[in-house]
């Protein structure tokens, strides 16, 4: 998936070979996701389906079925703010793969892109099987496959036996137990300013306990261009980046899947729409950030947020 991941156990008295099936496990059920679901790897299941013209159903397996599901009800309920099918804007803007920009492209060229792209124009079908209505769509399940791959990884660990753990993959998490001092796992929130590595710098702290935890922000793959700032957020309706202040958006969800995804719908739908879909919907809970005119953060979140919220370790 093109990023790391950590996973911490708590279990007393693992034997050494104990330790080493957990390993493998975890990353045989990472690299199954990334086996699947990888745009970089031309073999995948994603990468054939996106390289077939046909408008015929195309057979897939259970788990990109799985994501597909998930990316597409999350779109529904963000009225289309969230989308799979952007990538080949995401290519144009150069948030890509095929390297970057500094100025925004030619309106022709975004033009061009958007009658091939929208959710709409995906279907999930029984078997399970996959189906485009036009040959040029292209599916990146970025925005999910993170959160998937991390859900994968701790059911490995539950299948042998382990009830204590924290799973993260790429900044996205998901905890369950309590950690070795017999307390909530707590994970950091990054303050969402350009060049701050992860975990330098916090913003807020949140203690974890049975529950996932996606933050999604502007603040690491963007540039800026006569003075205005692009980031890497695209709204699929216009093609162009989405023209609000927020900065960062974390939501806490049971399943990673979910959290990655709705991070990513609440970002694109800014401060307002955005707390009001994360308000509506059950079992969701969020934080955002938005940057001010002065340079400064305001946080909104969710009224039952608070909850997970601990004073930062200075």
């Amino acid at each position: 998936m093109g990023t790391t991941y950590h996973v911490r156990v708590v279990q007393a008295e693992l034997p050494p070979q104990h330790v080493a099936g957990l390993r493998d496990s975890v990353a045989k059920a990472l690299q199954r996701v990334n086996d699947l679901m990888s745009t970089y790897d031309p073999s995948s299941e994603l990468s054939r389906f996106n390289a077939c013209e046909s408008t015929k159903a195309f057979p897939v397996s259970d788990d990109t079925a799985a994501v597909i599901r998930v990316a597409l009800e999350t779109s529904k309920q963000s009225e289309g703010a969230f989308d799979v099918t952007v990538g080949p804007l995401v290519e144009l803007w150069g948030f890509g793969s095929k390297g970057r920009r500094t100025e925004p492209p030619p309106a022709a060229a975004i033009a061009k892109c958007l009658p091939s792209v929208g959710s709409h124009h995906l279907h999930l079908l029984p078997g399970p099987a996959l189906r485009k209505d036009v040959p040029e769509l292209h599916v990146d399940l970025s925005a999910v496959a993170k959160g998937f791959g991390v859900d994968k990884a701790a059911e490995a660990l539950e299948s042998r036996g382990i009830t204590r753990y924290l799973v993260e993959v790429g900044g996205e998490c998901r905890a369950r137990g309590a950690n070795e001092r017999g307390e909530v796992w707590r994970v950091g929130i990054d303050r969402p300013v350009a060049g701050n590595l992860p975990g330098a710098d916090l913003e807020k702290v949140l203690a974890l306990k049975d529950a996932s935890l996606a933050t999604s922000g502007d603040y690491r793959n963007f540039f800026e261009w006569k003075g205005k700032r692009y980031s890497h957020t695209l709204d699929p309706h216009t093609g162009w980046p989405v023209p609000n202040a927020l900065a960062s958006v974390s939501v806490v969800a049971k399943t990673c899947v979910v959290a990655d995804g709705m991070a990513t719908a609440l970002m694109a739908l800014g401060p307002d729409r955005g707390l009001a879909l994360a308000e509506d919907r059950p079992g969701v809970d969020a934080l955002l950030i938005t940057r001010t005119k002065d340079g400064a953060f305001r946080e909104t979140m969710t009224s039952a947020m608070r909850r997970y919220l601990r004073p930062p370790v200075r």
